[in-house]
C-alpha cells in the first residue's frame, strides 16, 4: 500500500513505463501468451484490487497485472 497526498492508504498501480494507472484510463495490454502488444486494441480500466487491474473493451474483459499495461 502506498500513502497518497491525502494521507489515506491506497493501492498504487503503475504501468510498464511507471505511469500511474487510474480507473477510467485507456490502456494497451501486453498479452504474455501472445508475446506481443496489440496496439490496435485499446482497453478501459474499470476496477483495480489486490495486484490485479480489470480491463474491458467491446470484445471482452481481462484481469491483468499492471506491468502488462501501457496507459495511452
Amino acid at each position: 500500500m502506498a500513502k497518497n497526498d491525502y494521507g489515506n492508504n491506497d493501492e498504487l498501480f503503475v504501468d510498464v513505463n511507471g505511469k500511474t494507472i487510474n480507473k477510467g484510463d485507456r490502456v494497451v495490454w501486453y498479452d504474455p501468451e501472445l508475446r506481443a502488444r496489440d496496439l490496435s486494441r485499446v482497453w478501459d480500466v474499470y476496477d483495480m484490487g489486490g495486484d490485479i487491474v480489470y480491463i474491458a473493451d467491446e470484445h471482452g474483459e481481462a484481469e491483468v497485472y499492471a506491468n502488462e499495461l501501457e496507459v495511452i
